[in-house]
């Protein structure tokens, strides 16, 4: 994607990491995984301790389905920082892709406090479509879609 009047693309322009791991989500969700992965590691060369990096690079190996790797990246530190972030969703995707179904569901369920997209959650989510048929994951969406439909603008 460029920009009107430039010819640089979204990640040269950006010069934010959450621009950069939103972008390699995109890709990844639109089967271009190696592109991804590419900003990825490039996310990871400039910015290695920024949380969006952090994130990216669990997604990273959920697309690779290197479990070791992930779980190494998944530190109590870690988790202790991500209690209370919102971002619970972005560690249970990669979990989901390894097929670590337990795990991924325990994270949504924390994140659901901030994260309700019910449609998105339970039905269009590519990398949740292996956990979507546990009964956790079912009892979850019941909880989501009530809030959904109740929340007001």
């Amino acid at each position: 994607m460029t920009f009107k009047g430039t010819k640089k693309t979204i990640p040269e322009i950006a010069g934010n990491e959450a621009v950069r791991g939103y972008y390699a989500d995109s890709l990844a969700r639109n089967n271009l995984a190696n592109q991804a992965i590419t900003i990825i590691d490039q996310m990871a060369t400039a910015s290695p301790h920024s949380l969006y990096t952090k994130w990216m690079l669990l997604l990273k190996y959920g697309l690779l389905h290197d479990r070791d790797r992930l779980f190494q990246e998944i530190t109590e530190d870690f988790q202790k920082n991500m209690r209370g972030r919102g971002g619970g969703y972005w560690v249970a995707v990669p979990l989901a892709l390894v097929g670590s179904i337990k795990e991924a569901i325990d994270w949504l369920e924390y994140d659901v406090r901030w994260f309700h997209n019910y449609p998105f959650l339970a039905e269009k989510d590519p990398f949740l479509a292996n956990v979507r048929g546990e009964p956790r994951f079912r009892k979850l969406m019941e909880r989501v879609k009530k809030e959904w439909e109740e929340f007001e603008v």
